[in-house]
C-alpha cells in the first residue's frame, strides 16, 4: 500500500481450474480435449493485463503470477482472493474473499487445498486498527505477513492513512 492508497496486487502462486478438478474427481482423468482447451485459456490470460506468467502445468493447474498496480475500489481481475475496501470513515480493511462452508468442502473434495503467505506493505502513514497477522516488520521483514493453510484461516488488517 502508498501513502495515496494506491497498491500493487500480486498473485503468485499455482491457480486450479474447478471445472478441470470436477471432471478428474467424477472420471478419474482430465480429457485430451478439455486439457487443450485449458492450454488455449492459458495461452488468452497470457495477454491479460498485469499476467507476468500464465503457464499450463496440466491436470487442471496454472502456474501464475500476475502483479498490477491498483487504486481501493478497482477490480482485482485475476485470482481474485483478497477483498480491499474502504469505508466512509476512511477505514481500509483487506480481508480474504468469503466462500461459503459448502463451497469450501467441495474445493476440498476437489483436492484444492490452502498453503501459502498473504503479505501487506503498509506505508509510514497508516494506523492500524485491527490486525492478526502472524508476523510483523522487523529487521528481515518489511511487511506483516500471515501464513495460510486452510479455508477457514482469515487474514485481516483494518487501518486508516493520515493526512
Amino acid at each position: 500500500m502508498k501513502r495515496d492508497g494506491s497498491y500493487v496486487y500480486k498473485y503468485d502462486s499455482t491457480a486450479v481450474s474447478f471445472m478441470a478438478l470436477d471432471e478428474i474427481r467424477h472420471t478419474g482423468h482430465l480429457s485430451a480435449q478439455n486439457d487443450a482447451e485449458l492450454k488455449k485459456e492459458a495461452d488468452k490470460g497470457k495477454k491479460v493485463d498485469g499476467v507476468k506468467n500464465f503457464n499450463h502445468l496440466g491436470q487442471g493447474r496454472y502456474d501464475l503470477i500476475y502483479e498490477k498496480s491498483l487504486r481501493i475500489g478497482q477490480e482485482i481481475e485475476v485470482m481474485n482472493v483478497v477483498s480491499i475496501m474502504q469505508d466512509k470513515d476512511g477505514v481500509i480493511t483487506i480481508a480474504p474473499q468469503t466462500i461459503a462452508k459448502g463451497d469450501q468442502q467441495s474445493l476440498i473434495q476437489m483436492g484444492v487445498d490452502v498453503d501459502g503467505t498473504v503479505e501487506v506493505k503498509l506505508p509510514t502513514n497508516a494506523k492500524i486498527i485491527y490486525i492478526n497477522a502472524t508476523s510483523a516488520p522487523g529487521f528481515f521483514r518489511s511487511g506483516y505477513s500471515w501464513k495460510i493453510g486452510s479455508f477457514s484461516q482469515a487474514a485481516q488488517i483494518k487501518f486508516k492513512l493520515q493526512s
